[in-house]
């Protein structure tokens, strides 16, 4: 019985899902779909790892196969754009839509020019309608269109809340508060992760 459950683990087919919430309902996108539950249902990536919306549209990246669907959610209409290599988030900034794609250093904008970035940009955030991408292994925080900041390296994530940035370091048990946007690791603003 044990060899016949392990068996079927191997034998039956897995696939990505990733979800997000909409002001229109949850979209789903698995199975080579994407689907905004009790509403359209479109053809979707190959490999859905990632997806994220703002009130018009949801965009579901394929970090596997460098593309992205872009979804109207009025509609349902698709837009398929091939991405640079390893798109791994996008962030919606008002009219604007970035992707950030790990492997070719850049973000996109889509639409625009691509913006070149420090090695290994890992994580994506916005406040005020600027853009800030952190550089993991280079330990980089950088301002789209602006100020450049050296950052302790490795941090495993990047948040903005307000005018605050965070940067978790778990192996050091600290996360670290960045005044934004001037990049000034704020006075006994560091806490500890319990």
């Amino acid at each position: 019985m044990k060899r016949l459950v392990f068996i079927a683990l191997f034998a039956l087919p897995t696939f990505a899902q990733v979800l997000t919430d909409t002001p229109r309902g949850v979209v789903v996108a698995h199975d080579h779909r994407i689907e905004l539950m009790k509403g359209w249902n479109v053809a979707g990536v190959e490999q859905a790892t990632f997806i994220t919306a703002n009130d018009e549209r949801v965009i579901v990246l394929d970090a596997l196969n460098n593309e992205a669907a872009i979804v109207d959610l009025a509609t349902g209409r698709v837009t398929r754009i091939r991405t640079a290599e390893t798109p791994i988030a996008a962030i919606f900034v008002k009219r604007d839509l970035y992707i950030l794609a790990r492997d070719a250093r850049v973000l996109q904008r889509v639409g625009g020019e691509d913006i070149p970035l420090a090695a290994d940009p890992s994580h994506v955030a916005t406040a005020d309608g600027r853009v800030y991408v952190y550089s993991r292994a280079s330990g980089v925080l950088q301002e789209i269109g602006g100020a450049r900041y050296e950052v302790p390296p490795f941090a495993s994530d990047f948040e903005i809340a307000g005018d605050r940035g965070y940067l978790v370091y778990p192996r050091e048990g600290k996360i670290r508060v960045y005044v934004i946007p001037s990049g000034v690791e704020g006075p006994g603003r560091e806490g500890r992760i319990a």
